[in-house]
């Protein structure tokens, strides 16, 4: 899976066919199937569960949302539509039959002329630096402004008298809240990041002013503090053991419970100038890890550290939690809503829907590379890794025509396109997008053929981090084991059989394997659905070993086959040899090893090789060795010539 050449990397047969999910028929089918869904689901007044549409993009079910959304405000309910970002806002309104029933909730922001922003907060720096301190943003308005202003004249706060049946938010109203009171939320794309909160403390505020210098919680945070400042990084056992131990922690939180429930909400303040000496408000939360890492370590049970000192500072690995005030009805819409990482975050059971019907596209996966970021960014192995993936993306381009192809891929690997041979100008030339950057966009819909290349996965620290917020209650070691497992193809061989593939991956913890698909598996099926290829035909083109049910293949290749090269020579190199023996018959008539070991730099043997795989392609021929052409002593160069050569 990692591209190494000491693993074995092979097809299996295997006995059954990978099985593909259950799909509607048609677009249609699956648009009547989302709504029937829907309005099932509205019909039970108290739900215990949550509903999320799992339908391909081009199905529909944004548009499905929208109507529903437009029916329950014309019945006198107020919903909230949650959207991934503001600018999403206009592809929601455009679908609107009654778009006077929206409004757009804006966020704390400035006036800018240039992007048509209005202002509606003119502290937005300071109340932001407020809240990143741990504080509620109504304790600044409330100081700074005022209650008179807040009700009568604040733009933010006047939009709580908006009649507006439809609100359309943003994520993280459904965990840090809204103002107002919904009877439905509509949540659309994914919601992850809006519970993950890594918490940053400069060191310089670890410790509050006004605590007790006699307590040893006092202590252990000036320890704390201390570590930070001088570059330290610590966390788990080795941050309480810098500490004084698990049972010296323990201790010291104990005897600190009492004050730290007496510490003020939030500290007095008459100017906006006075947030940035304002103390951070994060000792509830410190405590509280603090206890349970402590309390595991006595137990001798392994745990994730979500305590770090690092960077300067503390880091907390925290969740933000689930809004109290929202409804019994709760609606997502996620083409790759996994139903572990929902049920985690929402604390609800959750019904998947799935709607996607059978694709349109012709799919191409080339199964011998993953084309993995390990690989792509290597010290040793980038300059290589990224010329070679070039390669396979402009051969297949040009093997098979295509008038405008786009890419999905690294970002780094689009970069690396900037300067280099004739391959990296084709690939740069391509419209793209990257990796974790792609989904939401219709700006691929156009098309005629799309290239996914590599095997998106978070890197490692980035990925435990995410775990540890997401799977914040878990105080057991994650099983980072990375183990090989053989996964199917959802293809079929001729004798009816099907193949897997070695596949990697934590499958000794449903965690992670959860977290896994969604940010690996999920971000390719997001990757291939930018052309739309459940509403059109279209070539898609997988350039990663991972073999994924959503996206079954009708073709599989090697990169041997993808790039037209034949057996037992270097595929990287072929089209080169190629170029070049074909330039050169053209002009004498004929190529020589002799020419190849000249011009291409090879040794004779492998030379010869080359002009012995050139008689077995259509336009050249073998004329074999002629007085012409020996030159001296010893046997006549083999010999290659253009059949229309003169």
């Amino acid at each position: 899976f990692d591209d190494n050449p000491n693993y074995l990397r092979r097809l299996i047969t295997l006995p059954v066919l990978g099985q593909i999910p259950d799909r509607p028929d048609t677009v249609s089918a699956a648009r009547q199937y989302i709504r029937d869904e829907i309005f099932a689901y509205l019909a039970d007044p108290a739900p215990e569960h949550m509903l999320v549409i799992s339908a391909a993009p081009g199905v529909g079910k944004t548009y499905a949302a929208v109507e529903i959304a437009e029916t329950l405000a014309s019945q006198g309910q107020r919903v909230l539509y949650a959207g991934p970002r503001h600018d999403f806002f206009q592809d929601v309104i455009a679908l609107a039959k009654n778009p006077e029933q929206w409004y757009e909730w804006l966020p704390r922001q400035t006036e800018d002329p240039d992007t048509g922003k209005v202002q509606t907060c003119g502290y937005m720096e300071p109340i932001n630096d407020w809240m990143k301190r741990g504080y509620n943003a109504m304790q600044f308005c409330a100081g700074i402004c005022g209650w008179d202003y807040v009700n009568k004249g604040c733009a933010y706060h006047l939009q709580k008298k908006k009649k507006e049946p439809i609100i359309y938010g943003q994520h993280q109203h459904v965990t840090m809240g809204h103002p107002l009171q919904f009877h439905v939320v509509i949540g659309d794309e994914s919601p992850i990041g809006a519970f993950m909160n890594e918490w940053k403390i400069p060191f310089k505020f670890i410790a509050p002013t006004g605590l007790d210098p006699q307590e040893p919680f006092t202590e252990m945070l000036h320890r704390m503090a201390d570590l930070a400042e001088h570059g330290g990084n610590y966390s788990g056992l080795a941050l309480l053991n810098e500490l004084g131990g698990a049972e010296f922690v323990a201790d010291a939180i104990s005897f600190f419970r009492l004050a730290v429930d007496a510490i003020p909400l939030a500290p007095k303040i008459f100017s906006a100038r006075d947030v940035e000496k304002a103390d951070f408000f994060h000792l509830p939360q410190l405590v509280r890890l603090l206890e349970r890492e402590a309390r595991s370590a006595l137990l001798d049970q392994p745990y994730p550290g979500r305590v770090l000192i690092e960077n300067g500072g503390l880091t907390m690995l925290l969740r933000r939690p689930l809004n109290e005030r929202l409804p019994p009805h709760v609606i997502w819409l996620d083409a790759t809503a996994e139903k572990h990482l929902y049920e985690s975050l929402f604390h609800r059971s959750v019904k998947i829907v799935r709607a996607t019907p059978e694709l349109k596209a012709t799919i191409y996966q080339v199964y011998d590379r993953a084309n993995n970021k390990h690989v792509m960014t290597g010290k040793q192995t980038r300059d290589k890794a990224t010329e070679e993936l070039a390669q396979q993306i402009a051969a297949i381009v040009k093997r098979k025509g295509y008038q405008n192809p786009a890419l999905v891929s690294y970002k780094y690997f689009v970069a690396d396109m900037r300067h280099g041979s004739e391959a990296k100008r084709t690939v740069e030339a391509m419209p793209g997008l990257y990796f974790y950057a792609a989904r939401g966009t219709n700006s691929l819909e156009g098309c005629d053929a799309l290239i996914v290349a590599g095997t998106p996965q978070l890197n490692n620290d980035v990925f435990a981090r995410t775990a540890s917020m997401i799977f914040s209650n878990r105080m057991t070691a994650f099983d980072t084991s990375w183990r090989v497992a053989i996964r199917p193809y959802a293809f079929a061989k001729a004798d009816g059989t099907g193949l897997g593939y070695p596949v990697s991956g934590y499958w000794g913890d449903p965690d992670l394997t959860a977290l896994l698909w969604s940010t690996r598996d999920a971000e390719i099926i997001q990757a291939a659905h930018r052309v739309r290829p459940v509403l059109k035909p279209v070539d898609i083109w997988l350039l990663t070993n991972l073999p994924i049910a959503e996206l079954p293949p009708d073709h599989l290749l090697t990169i041997r086959e993808a790039m037209g090269a034949p057996a037992e020579v270097d595929v990287f190199s072929w089209d080169a040899v190629l170029w070049y023996a074909t330039n050169i018959a053209q002009e004498q008539g004929y190529v020589t090893t002799a020419d190849l070991i000249t011009g291409m730099n090879l040794h004779r043997h492998t030379a010869s090789k080359y002009i012995k795989k050139l008689w077995e392609l259509t336009d050249w021929e073998n004329p074999g060795p002629t007085a012409i052409l020996k030159r001296g002593p010893g046997r006549p160069p083999a010999v290659a010539k253009l059949v229309d050569a003169q």
